[in-house]
């Protein structure tokens, strides 16, 4: 049997242990970086003063008391730094950027993965559609439509609404 949680890696308590409550709280604090995670920003290196129970992301470089952590998630404690390595999944809220972001066993990532966007119950976004043909012929060639109807076609060709 392993000593740590196959996910989160909070420790078991085992039987006979002494000192379980030192197990328990160590279990308690990876819970509380981990479970909806809020982050402050991606640093190199931490913070001059930081508060407790803050946390950053470490940058792919880091340097100081985090210079053997990339990558991972860093809560500020009144014992010092505490690090939680991030698994395939873990999602963190990056309250400088407003944004989720979303760690793919690589390294973090902004990227939204879904089928269709649904809002209000209502899909805006889906499956991307069949291209559309710039205009021609017709008895009465008005330009100024045709140019604003090939924005139109360019704009949902750019954002990926419609095949080129």
């Amino acid at each position: 049997m392993s000593d740590h949680t196959p996910r989160l890696a909070l420790p078991y308590l085992h039987l006979a242990q002494a000192q379980k409550e030192v197990t328990h709280n160590e279990a308690l604090q990876r819970l509380d970086i981990c479970v909806q995670c809020v982050v402050d920003d991606m640093r190199d290196a931490p913070p001059a003063s930081p508060a407790e129970g803050a946390c950053w992301l470490v940058s792919p470089s880091p340097v100081a008391e985090w210079s053997n952590h990339a990558g991972a998630i860093a809560q500020w404690t009144l014992g010092g730094w505490r690090f939680v390595d991030p698994f395939d999944g873990l999602q963190v809220w990056q309250r400088s950027t407003g944004i989720m972001l979303r760690h793919n066993g690589g390294n973090w990532s902004a990227d939204i993965s879904a089928t269709s966007l649904r809002i209000g119950g209502q899909q805006v976004v889906g499956p991307r559609s069949v291209s559309i043909s710039e205009p021609s012929g017709g008895a009465v060639v008005d330009m100024e439509c045709r140019a604003r109807l090939a924005e139109l076609i360019a704009a949902l060709q750019t954002h990926g609404l419609i095949s080129n």
